[in-house]
Order: structure tokens, then sequence, then C-alpha cells
């Protein structure tokens, strides 16, 4: 047997699974790619193997990598039961050149997944992405299936903790200390080619703005993600509204993002907003590509996120590493683990509107806090949630793995 190099990651090659996936909005899958990227400096391929969601190519080469595409087929949890024998089918055609299988995320049926990488003796690592949905006290609220998933926790080689929030859920449901590590989320912001940096001036914003179509002479608060209840939605159209009402408006505000446009569903609370946009100053883009995120971000002044559950806002880190003074509404183990109250971000304690409004409010009004906020969250993004860290430490994860397995 040749034994790989996998000190320097020089010749790996890790599969890397998620159920969602571009153009998708998805968080998760967006800081797998941003890993894979960082890892290939490494000397480490990757490849992905996906849920086909939106009727895209089987096979494509994506931002540079081999992407497979299975359609779930079949109703209700059926669907994932196909996915995952796809996904094993395909991990057994490459049996003999993947070194470690990656999960981004779990749904019902992965145990199949898990069952085949140990019975290949492949090192299988488990990153939960959000709270409320996959981490493992919340599986145990699930039905049966996704219970399933929370009890296969044990059994994979290492759980990534990407917050507090997920490591609690994990010790809370007694997954051994040994199996779980912290490593964060993490955004490209080193570099002068990095997409992620600051603007250079207020000719930048200007010039952004422009391109962009976007009012050159207002204050414009941003949020970017998918318009929705869990995101908080509904809490910040509030807040809005409220300022529309009190004659209060500090700008316009900028939704970047897919949105509901039917008449059920969140899609009805869409709607009113929607016809008021222009009377309230609201600009919605709809879904854009994920490229276009770094641009609308420069051009903008505050970065609201009022969601109600994450597992590590990708979105928030983002706005931090472009130097955008960030609001967001507190998730226990998950905002604290982003922002220091006051330093570098303002996290708004309690979920109502007129508290929402008043952060808004109080950014726009004191220039000096918004450069007190912007500063510091530009230093401590390149500190805490440096992509260069964050895939050295999964080189050492993945090398850990390997020599337990005698690779």
């Amino acid at each position: 047997m040749v034994i790989k190099n996998t000190q320097a990651g020089a010749g790996l090659r890790i599969a890397m699974v998620a159920y969602q996936f571009p153009p998708l909005f998805a968080g998760g899958a967006r800081h797998a790619l941003e890993l894979a990227k960082a890892l290939r400096g490494h000397g480490v391929e990757s490849f992905f193997i996906v849920a086909n969601l939106r009727s895209s190519p089987r096979y494509e080469i994506y931002e540079g990598f081999p992407v497979y595409r299975f359609t779930p087929r079949g109703f209700s949890r059926l669907r994932y039961v196909t996915f995952a024998l796809q996904v094993c089918k395909k991990l057994w055609a490459e049996k003999n050149s993947i070194d470690v299988v990656h999960l981004h995320s779990t749904r019902p049926f992965y145990f199949f997944i898990l069952a085949l990488a140990k019975a290949l003796k492949k090192p299988i690592v488990l990153c939960p992405t959000l709270m409320g949905h996959d981490d493992p006290v919340s599986l145990k609220k699930k039905p049966f299936l996704w219970q399933v998933e929370g009890r296969s926790y044990r059994f994979y080689g290492k759980i990534i903790c990407k917050s507090t929030a997920v490591k609690e859920s994990c010790v809370k449901a007694g997954i051994p200390d040994a199996t779980l590590v912290s490593i964060p989320g993490a955004v490209p912001c080193a570099g002068a080619d990095s997409p992620f940096l600051p603007p250079r001036g207020l000719q930048e914003i200007q010039e952004t703005r422009k391109a962009l179509g976007l009012p050159l002479d207002s204050f414009i608060v941003a949020f970017v993600g998918n318009i929705q209840e869990r995101k908080g939605s509904d809490l910040l159209f509030d807040a809005w509204e409220g300022l529309a009402q009190a004659r209060r408006l500090p700008g316009h505000l900028l939704l970047v993002g897919p949105y509901p446009s039917g008449a059920d569903g969140f899609g009805a609370r869409v709607k009113p907003v929607l016809e008021k946009a222009r009377e309230n100053r609201i600009i919605f883009t709809g879904q854009v590509n994920y490229a276009e995120v770094p641009k609308y971000l420069r051009a903008s002044d505050c970065f609201v996120f009022p969601s109600k559950r994450e597992g590590l806002s990708k979105a928030v880190i983002e706005a931090m590493a472009s130097g955008l003074p960030v609001i967001c509404t507190r998730i226990p183990g998950v905002t604290d683990d982003m922002i220091d109250d006051g330093e570098d971000g303002i996290i708004v304690a309690e979920r109502d509107p007129a508290e929402l409004a008043k952060a808004i409010l109080r950014v726009k009004e004191d220039e000096i806090l918004r450069k007190k906020l912007s500063s510091n969250a530009i230093d401590k993004v390149r500190r805490k949630f440096s992509l260069a860290d964050v895939t050295r430490r999964h080189l050492q994860l993945y090398d850990e793995l390997l020599n337990r397995a005698g690779r």
C-alpha cells in the first residue's frame, strides 16, 4: 500500500456530500466549496455528491470541482432513501480513489452512507449545519427516521461543531468528547483577490452602487439570504414598517436573496411588502449569482440579520469581513460566538420589531460607532474566521483520522 503524504495533504481525495447545493442559496454548501478550494492549495482534491433539486446538470464542473447530482425520488421521506442509496452507489464506484467522506449536514437514511464508509474503512466526518434541524438534541424530537440519524452521531469519526450551540447539543446527547472538534465557518478574507473585503473608499462605493442600480446617496441597510420566516424576515418587515409609519426611515432596505412569490405560506407575508416596496424604500433583488453578493455588501452601510436559527451564520461573517456594522438578534450559543455586543456588532436580545428598529437607527445616527464596529469586525474575522486557519485545522483533522485508520 502506498502511504499518502497526509501531513501536507498532498494526494488526498475528499468526497464532499451535501443535500443542498448551488444554485440554491445554501451557506453550508458555499462553505464546503470554499474549503475545497483552499484544500486544493495543499494538494487535496475534492468532488461533490449533491441532491439535484433544481433540474441542474447531472454532472458538471462547478467552480472547478466535479459535481454529481442525484435526483431524490418519491414522496415525503422516501426521497431521502433514494438519495442516500445513490450516494452510496457513487461512493462504491469511487472507493479506490477516496480517502475521506465528509458530510455537510445529515438527512434520514444517511446511516446507509455511514455504514458503507465504515465497511470500506473510510474515515467519515459530519458537519451539522443548523440548530433545530440536524443537531442531535433536535433530531431526538423529530420523527423516527431523523431520530435514527441522531443516534448514529456517536459512530462518526469526527463531528465538526461550528458553534458553541452545536457542541453543547452534542455533549447533551452523550456524544463522546473525543469525537467532537470545534472548527468555525470561515470566509476568504485575505489577499487582494479575496471577494470579501471592505471598500477602498467612497468612490468605490459609488461606482458599485451605480453598477448595481442602487441609490447613490442613501443609507443602505442590507440583508442577504433566503427571505423566509426562519431568517427572521417577518421581524425585519415589521421593524421597517414601524420606521416608515414613524417617518423615521434611515434610508433603503436592500434584500438580497430569493423570496416566495405565491399567495400561500410565507409568500402571503411577502406580498404586501412587495406592493409597498417603492413607498417604503425597499429593494428586492431576488436570487442573484453568489459572485454578486460581495458587491452588494460593499455597496451597503449596515447589515441586519434577525435569524431565529443558525449553526453559524456565513452571511454574518461575510458582512463583517466586508467591513459592515452588523445587527443580529440573539441566538444562544451562536451569535455570541461571532459578535461581542457593542464592540464588533450589535446583538438585539429580544425579538421585538421596535428593538430591532432602534438598533438600526442607532447605527445610522452614530458615525463613531459605525467606524468602531466596522474596524473591529474586520479584525475579528481575520483572527477567528480566517479560511486559511480553518483549512489548516481540517488538514489536521483528516490527518488524525487517516493515521488512526493506519493509512
